[in-house]
């Protein structure tokens, strides 16, 4: 976790990494090894900030960012990179954001409705897919 903050020399990434390391232990869910993406390093500190910059992870969602975010963060741009990049910051930092910068709402009802539209959208592709044999 150390690499975490030698990832960038930003005057108060120590401060943020502190708070997010010490937030999602408080809440039952350490950060215990170094998040990674295909062996890549995930600098949470860029990646939240980057999220934050574009409107936090509702909105970025919503205008299908996570591409984008994904080569700024250095971990190429493919669709799975992308899924990956959201999933991880569910799990890393989308609680941290809700706590605080959202003053503190339950982000669970989000993260309902995420799942929901994620199914319905599968179940829409299914839907279309002819079945073999046919």
């Amino acid at each position: 976790l150390s690499k975490l903050y030698e990832m960038g020399n930003e005057s108060d990434r120590k401060l943020f990494i502190d708070k997010l390391l010490s937030f999602n232990e408080d809440k039952g869910a350490p950060i215990t090894g170094m998040p990674a993406i295909s062996k890549q390093p995930l600098d949470l500190y860029k990646l939240y900030h980057c999220v934050k910059e574009r409107g936090g992870m509702i909105e970025v969602n919503k205008v299908k960012k996570w591409k984008e975010i994904c080569t700024i963060v250095n971990i190429g741009s493919s669709a799975s990179a992308a899924f990956t990049l959201k999933k991880n910051y569910i799990k890393y930092l989308f609680h941290f954001e809700c706590h605080y910068d959202r003053g503190g709402m339950d982000p669970q009802p989000i993260l309902a409705q995420m799942e929901a539209a994620l199914a319905q959208k599968r179940e829409q592709k299914n839907k279309r897919a002819p079945s073999p044999g046919m």
